[in-house]
């Protein structure tokens, strides 16, 4: 008699098919390309699990249906507009403010709950997370985006359908519960990384340690895209990683058993998971590093793509447009590219000149620069191929110090506020390094353009193919790489502003004005005809 499959086999056959059942219905909302995807994950599944039996296909389907049922609810319940039937004047309406507030030029904007519903709230003055507060002033339906980034849409996505431009706007408290305590928490922790001062160094490592950027200037958050650290404003892996060696490295030295030690790491994780925040980033890595210590403590295979299966279906449950988004897409192309390029790469570098402790965060950096470029193209239209790998290699040393020294501040700030200013200062070194990487990134980035590195890539392989020699490669890659900047191209155009953007322009009689901000590009007075302003844009 043939025995039947095990349970730990169906479990590792449900996790994927469950991620893809929460998948499919904003895929096949998102386009074609998701509609293709859709079609083609059963053949992709297939492919990874093996030929099913009767057992395994029924929890197969079971999940795929149950997955995709749950985002159908998930999407229905975020199309839902209820506040639509207010839309008007508000006079001394309660809110409480959910998301993290971010600064502009005529005030700040956060997401905020209105009798429990979600709207964007925007005010002339600052606002606090976890502030209830009492407003005034006009609701109104979210306006559709000119051009560039849509932003009706990624708001719907969140549920938010109304915006509401307070007039006036008076604190009233704070929230309690467990929210209120992450808030408290996550409030110490700021409080705590800007002990020594609230300058850019310290915003970059608070966004390093906490995620985030809307604290950062706008030239910063584009010095980190244009070099390929963005990453590092966002919580993720890496900052799981550390958190666990930090906990298993102060378990060692106070002499703990490594199953407590694994025991005490789980709600560590879920502990600083909540108080920076859920992104798909942050529940991915917070998901799998309590996988991992679980599979640990009960003695369970860690099979990689099974964890990010798990992680990806968790993502989905708590966000099913989640898959639509950047976010989602550029943290698990990078951990799947970590486990599936990374090695094969690693094993080719070791076999050349590059030194063997390289060989690993060159393998890693590489991969996960080549798995992102197309959704960063895709999403962003730009990617940074030529400042990547040098930017990542030369910031890498920082980021644990960093988020170690970051932790210990903020543990020691309520009780040894004089001893957290000091690691503060630390810490505020190590972010005005990782600015200053950024910004040499971004200049390596603007002097040589993406397609230089493509071309000398190109030319460097087709040397290879050919003659199989190395100096013939670098020969190769060489004159790829002339070519590439020898050619002429069409001057890039500036990136869109995240905030309000005038600039002026010569154009013989008097100036012109290139007003820009989200959503809007206008050009006021262009002169006359003879001085072409076009070509200043």
């Amino acid at each position: 008699m043939t025995p039947g499959p095990r349970v730990d086999e169906l479990g590792t056959v449900a996790a994927p098919w469950l991620a893809a059942g929460l998948a499919a219905p904003a895929l096949a909302a998102s386009g074609a390309v998701g509609v293709a995807l859709v079609a083609l994950a059963p053949f992709l599944l297939t492919l990874r699990t093996g030929r099913l039996g009767p057992a395994a296909a029924a929890v197969a389907l079971t999940c795929a249906l149950v997955g995709a049922a749950w985002s159908l609810h998930g999407i229905a319940a975020r199309a839902a507009d209820p506040l639509q039937a207010r839309i008007g004047h508000l006079e001394h309406a309660r809110l409480v403010v959910e998301g993290q507030p971010r600064p502009g030029p005529f005030g700040s904007s956060a997401i905020a709950r209105l009798d429990g519903h979600p709207l964007e709230l925007r005010a002339r003055g600052s606002m606090q997370q976890g502030a209830i507060v009492e407003a005034s002033g006009s609701l109104a339906p979210i306006p559709p985006s000119a051009e560039g980034f849509d932003r009706r849409t990624w708001l719907a996505r969140q549920g938010v359908h109304e915006t509401l431009a307070a007039r006036s706007l008076v604190r009233l408290g704070r929230r309690g519960g467990v929210q209120g305590v992450l808030d408290r928490l996550r409030d110490g922790a700021r409080a705590a990384l800007q002990a020594g001062g609230d300058d850019e160094s310290s915003r970059i490592a608070t966004g390093v340690a906490m995620g985030g950027t809307a604290a950062l200037a706008d030239g910063t958050v584009e010095e980190f895209r244009a070099s390929g650290l963005a990453h590092l404003l966002a919580v993720s892996g890496g900052n799981v990683v550390l958190l666990v060696a930090a906990v298993l490295g102060l378990a060692w030295l106070a002499r703990v058993p490594r199953p407590l030690a694994h025991g005490c790491t789980i709600p560590a994780v879920v502990a600083y998971a909540a108080i920076v925040g859920g992104g798909p980033s942050v529940v991915r890595a917070a998901a799998t590093g309590v996988l991992v210590s679980l599979a640990w403590l009960i003695g369970s295979a860690r099979d990689p793509w099974h964890l990010l299966a798990l992680a990806a279906a968790a993502v989905l449950a708590l966000d099913p447009w989640a898959v639509a988004g950047p976010g989602f897409q550029l943290s698990f192309a990078a951990v799947a590219a970590i486990h599936g390029l990374a090695p094969p790469i690693r094993a080719w570098l070791e076999g050349t000149v590059v030194p063997l402790r390289l060989c690993a965060p060159l393998s890693i950096s590489l991969a996960c620069t080549l798995a992102t470029a197309p959704v960063a193209l895709i999403h962003f239209g730009r990617t940074s191929l030529v400042a990547s790998l040098p930017a990542n290699l030369l910031a890498l040393p920082a980021v644990a110090p960093l988020l170690w020294l970051a932790l210990a501040s903020c543990a020691l700030w309520p009780v040894a506020p004089g001893a957290a200013a000091v690691l503060d200062g630390a810490v505020r070194a190590l972010g005005a390094y990782i600015g200053l990487v950024a910004r040499l990134g971004a200049w390596l980035d603007g002097a040589l353009p993406g397609r230089a590195l493509l071309v000398a890539l190109a030319g460097g392989a087709l040397a290879w193919l050919v003659l199989r020699r190395p100096a013939a490669a670098f020969a190769g890659g060489l004159a790829g790489l002339l070519l590439a900047l020898a050619w002429p191209s069409a001057r890039a155009s500036p990136s869109p502003p995240r905030a309000l953007r005038v600039t002026f322009l010569d154009v013989g009689q008097g100036s012109a004005a290139l007003i820009e901000a989200p959503g809007l590009r206008a050009l006021v007075d262009t002169g006359p005809p003879s001085a072409r302003a076009e070509r200043l844009l």
